[in-house]
């Protein structure tokens, strides 16, 4: 048990992983303290304590997406709940999954729902979409290395044996988090249950087609466009705010917006290279979003092979 106060969340550095049946037992656990707390949701209590203290206005600025959550309920926590679990190994993958990354995504999700149809809101930036805007902007600082945006994009993005700001472990942590989250969000199960369904009986087998099914139809055209309004669009003033603080605080605040690349560029249907020399010498990253043809590749289930 932590002494109130701890930031015991701060470094994952170093952290060991748990078995699977410590993180359902803390979550078990949590839940039971949230509710003997008896203030609020404990559901959203429980992915509050969760995501704290990485995924907060202390770090991140993540008060634009969720609010922090109450001292009292950490120290409460803290001094009466279970032992904190860091992070644990995925029953597919074997891969390290962070669970305050998770629970900040389905606390987003739990919060804002999802955008309707092809539109994207908060809830969508709070996991895949926020990762896929600090992936773009990734791939805008290191574009002087690698000027191919789609070749950047296969080798990188949701990959197991590849550093990046999108790796595999970010996408399962950002997919499990929206099925939490629509979950607790429709209120048809508590965070127990949800997670338990996830991660037990093979739940985590058909994660991604789940996911892939409900946020985007189960459709390769429904993806890429609700990818390119998350880029792009800029209807949703708090949508576009995050982007920009996202991309100029990886790349910098010269880096090009997506908006601002040329309909032609943004269309792998027509590929970049077909675009005037002169049009090409005004535009800096000129394939940027042929990405968006890498993730709609990318994010079809049976890439994945679960």
């Amino acid at each position: 048990m932590h002494q109130p106060g701890t930031d015991s969340g701060v470094s994952q550095v170093n952290s060991p992983d748990s078995p699977i049946d410590d993180y359902l037992n803390f979550v078990t656990g949590l839940y039971g303290t949230a509710v003997a707390w008896n203030q609020g949701d404990p559901n959203v209590r429980v992915l509050e304590y969760m995501r704290y203290p990485r995924y907060t206005s202390t770090y991140r600025g993540w008060t634009h997406i969720i609010p922090d959550p109450d001292p009292a309920w950490i120290a409460y926590a803290e001094a009466n709940g279970p032992t904190r679990v860091v992070s644990y190994v995925g029953p597919v993958a074997g891969l390290s999954i962070d669970v305050d990354h998770f629970a900040a995504v389905a606390n987003g999700v739990t919060v804002h729902g999802q955008g309707t149809g092809i539109t994207t809101n908060v809830g969508d930036f709070s996991g895949w979409g926020g990762d896929l805007t600090t992936f773009y902007a990734e791939w805008g600082r290191d574009s002087d290395t690698t000027a191919s945006g789609y070749t950047y994009c296969m080798d990188r993005l949701a990959k197991i044996d590849t550093v990046s700001t999108f790796e595999m472990s970010d996408l399962i942590a950002d997919v499990d988090g929206y099925l939490v989250g629509m979950n607790i969000h429709g209120r048809s199960e508590t965070i127990v249950d949800a997670v338990q369904n996830l991660l037990q009986g093979g739940g985590a087998l058909s994660r991604f087609k789940r996911f892939y099914d409900a946020r985007y139809n189960g459709d390769n055209t429904n993806a890429f466009d609700t990818t390119k309004d998350m880029l792009t669009d800029g209807t949703d003033p708090d949508v576009s705010e995050l982007r920009i603080a996202a991309i100029q605080k990886t790349a910098g605040s010269l880096t090009l917006m997506p908006v601002m690349l040329p309909d032609d560029v943004l269309n792998p249907a027509r590929p970049w290279w077909l675009i005037g020399a002169a049009s090409r010498r005004h535009v800096r990253r000129p394939q940027f979003l042929s990405v968006l043809t890498a993730i709609r590749v990318r994010l079809q289930p049976t890439t994945f092979g679960v």
